[in-house]
């Protein structure tokens, strides 16, 4: 793990919602692919997400991995905070432009 990992952090949030399409498929097989691809080019990618270390770091620690607890603090407390950008600036601007009001006046055609 390293600590310059943030700039991989702020789009993992965006990249979580790529599996709501999960949601509306109908069969197990359509769920399971719908989920299968995004998770898969998430971890491809190299992206970090603070909820999926708070797993997988503790993990390894307990299958002896050679990561110490400071290790794993350095790289999780950027990785907070670039998921915290990401989640706020990045997948709240995209919801924000999607689901605004209308301008005042404007014309609807």
């Amino acid at each position: 793990m390293e600590a310059l990992d943030t700039p991989l952090a702020v789009p993992a949030p965006a990249q979580v919602l790529a599996v709501a399409p999960a949601f509306v498929a109908r069969s197990t097989i359509g769920k399971i692919a719908a989920m299968w691809l995004p998770i898969m080019i998430f971890f491809a990618l190299g992206f970090e997400h603070s909820i999926v270390n708070m797993f997988v770091a503790p993990a390894g620690m307990l299958l002896k991995a050679p990561v110490s607890t400071v290790q794993w603090w350095w790289n999780q407390i950027p990785v907070t905070i670039g998921n915290i950008v990401g989640g706020a600036v990045l997948t709240g601007l995209a919801l924000y432009a999607t689901f605004r009001e209308p301008a005042a006046g404007a014309s609807s055609s």
